[in-house]
């Protein structure tokens, strides 16, 4: 796989997305996350529209000013129970941007604890 990642601080409630993973979908304005059904992979993908799906990368995230994350604690508490993972630690997942298609699929059952 190659060096895409998404992490997530479960503690904290937010999840951390890399700007390569951000330049992969062709620098959006916005993306979303879609979840499989049986929460091993998370999709996320460019976004046209302000919805309560979206969410807005900032201008700076691209120029490397400042990172990107996302405060979803609902979302971090979902996949922590899904993969028995500890809330007091961090995660992170690899990815792979899905071919032919602006979208980068996050192998949630692959993460890696990132505390002990």
């Amino acid at each position: 796989m190659s060096g895409i990642h998404i992490s997530f601080y479960l503690k904290a409630g937010r999840i951390h997305v890399f700007s390569q993973s951000l330049r992969c979908l062709g620098n959006p304005g916005r993306i979303c996350f879609l979840i499989a059904r049986d929460g091993q992979t998370l999709m996320m993908r460019p976004h046209k529209s302000r919805d309560f799906i979206s969410h807005k990368v900032p201008r700076e995230v691209y120029g490397g000013g400042r990172p990107f994350e996302v405060s979803s604690r609902r979302l971090c508490r979902v996949l922590a129970g899904i993969h028995g993972w500890d809330c007091n630690c961090s995660y992170r997942a690899p990815g792979k941007a899905a071919e032919g298609s602006k979208e980068i699929l996050f192998f949630l059952d692959k993460a890696d604890m990132l505390c002990v």
